[in-house]
C-alpha cells in the first residue's frame, strides 16, 4: 500500500527551492525536530538552521535550511526559510553578504548543519 502524500513548498528569498508531493517531512524546529505526515493537524512553527529532509517514494532528500517558519494546513506545508541548499552547493546567505556575523548562534547552527550533512553523506556507501 502506497504511503499517503501531501504537498510541500520550500521557499527562500531567492524563490521556490522545492515544490512537490512527499510522504514525510522533517523540519528543525526551535523546540526540536518536527515530523510531518499526511493529514497532520494545522501547525505554525518557528524553524532554526538545521537539516530538513523529505521522502518521495523510496528517495530521501536532505538539505540544509536556515531560520524561518513552517505552516502546515490542509495537507499542504509551506516552509519559508532564509536559505535552502543541497550538499556541496552553498547559496548566498545573509552571513555571506555581511548581514549576519559569523559568531552569531544562527551562523554557527547553519555551519554545523552543513558539516553534519556532509559527514552523513560521506559515510554512505
Amino acid at each position: 500500500m502506497a504511503e499517503k502524500t501531501f504537498e510541500v513548498e520550500i521557499i527562500t528569498p531567492l524563490g521556490i527551492f522545492f515544490s512537490g508531493s512527499v510522504s514525510r517531512l522533517r523540519l528543525p524546529g526551535v523546540m526540536g525536530q518536527l515530523g510531518i505526515l499526511a493529514n497532520h493537524a494545522p501547525l505554525l512553527a518557528m524553524l532554526e538552521p538545521g537539516i530538513t529532509s523529505y521522502v518521495q517514494g523510496d528517495k530521501i532528500t536532505q538539505i540544509v535550511t536556515g531560520t524561518g517558519f513552517a505552516q502546515i494546513n490542509n495537507n499542504h506545508a509551506t516552509v519559508l526559510v532564509e536559505v535552502a541548499e543541497t550538499p556541496g552547493k552553498v547559496t548566498q546567505t545573509a552571513n555571506d553578504i555581511g548581514d549576519l556575523s559569523p559568531d552569531t548562534r544562527e551562523a554557527k547552527l547553519l555551519t554545523k548543519a552543513r558539516e553534519k550533512l556532509a559527514q552523513t553523506l560521506s559515510e554512505q556507501p
